[in-house]
């Protein structure tokens, strides 16, 4: 199966100061959420960071989000926004060239936001976007073969793949802040700290430590997403991607 990749532009940039009244939005204050989040880490996340942001009383914000939790969701649905959506509905391509192509988007759009990794593993992914994904994401899957309710399952094990993908690359990188460095500099980093642990209770991997060392990088994502995708369309009759 070929590779691809996609990009798309950053988040618009959120202006600061503040705003008439009237003026806010979801969108907006989820933005304004995701720009702190780059600029600053999910250390320093917070309402009341937010809403200095967009120059409000944090009060204003619980408008819009009753919680915290519910304004991480919007943020992460903000961050999944940016992936390139079409590429998964475009019935003139094969399947799992959709996917592939897809998911390989949605890797590069979270990566450009490290500083919000952490909420992808406690933010719920229920917002718009996430359910728009999951439900294009479903109808590939039954274009492959599976039933409804095998495509709405095969769905979730590969979300955990991309999001949980992402989520080791960013802990591999602490403290990492948008934009990431480039990939060959984070596997380089990878590397030398190899250099310093002493593999004589680990023989396996020290045989195998060059292809440990590029865990974090595009190659390896594309290895175990084309294995995951034959296995969830084995059953189904049709070839495997």
């Amino acid at each position: 199966m070929p590779r691809a990749s996609a990009r798309t532009p950053a988040s618009a940039p959120v202006k600061r100061g503040p705003k008439p009244k009237g003026t806010l939005s979801r969108e907006i204050i989820a933005r304004a959420g995701l720009a702190l989040l780059d600029r600053s880490g999910v250390e320093d996340f917070s309402l009341r960071g937010v809403a200095a942001e967009v120059g409000v009383r944090p009060n204003a914000i619980y408008t819009y989000f009753p919680s915290r939790s519910a304004l991480e969701s919007g943020v992460v649905d903000v961050v999944l926004g940016e992936a390139r959506l079409e590429l998964l509905t475009d019935e003139d391509v094969d399947w799992a060239q959709r996917i592939q192509d897809y998911a390989l988007s949605l890797r590069e759009a979270l990566l450009r936001h490290p500083g919000a990794a952490p909420l992808l593993l406690r933010a719920p992914m229920d917002g718009p976007q996430a359910l728009t994904i999951a439900e294009a994401l479903m109808t590939a899957f039954i274009d492959a073969g599976l039933s409804g309710p095998d495509g709405a399952r095969a769905v979730y094990p590969l979300l955990v793949y991309v999001v949980g993908s992402v989520a080791l690359e960013m802990a591999d990188t602490p403290g990492a802040r948008a934009p990431l460095p480039s990939e060959a500099e984070r596997i380089a980093a990878r590397k030398e700290r190899f250099t310093e642990i002493d593999f004589d209770a680990w023989p396996g991997l020290h045989s195998a430590r060059s292809v440990v060392g590029r865990w974090p990088s595009t190659t390896q994502f594309v290895w175990g997403l084309e294995r995951l995708l034959h296995g969830l369309i084995a059953e189904s009759g049709e070839a495997a991607p």
